[in-house]
């Protein structure tokens, strides 16, 4: 799902909208919040959301891939 630039402001808000999309493809319930810890800063939030979350609901591997990830790295803001 392409993202709207609103997305790109900042990197939390680049990767909850990252994680909220792959929950759903996964076709799990986001749950964002209940493992997203603001105190903790959103690299390490999506680390264990990624791992004690979506990782913990499937039984296979997966493989994420992001179309235009060039768009990314032109936002220094997110590219660091």
């Amino acid at each position: 799902m392409p993202a709207d630039a609103a997305v790109f402001a900042s990197l939390d808000k680049f990767l909850r909208w990252l994680y909220v999309n792959v929950a759903r493809q996964l076709k799990l319930e986001p749950n964002l919040d209940e493992f997203w810890d603001e105190d903790m800063g959103s690299k390490v939030s999506c680390t264990i959301y990624f791992e004690n979350y979506l990782l913990e609901q499937i039984d296979s591997p997966i493989l994420l891939a992001i179309d235009e990830v060039n768009l990314v790295f032109e936002r220094a803001n997110i590219a660091q």
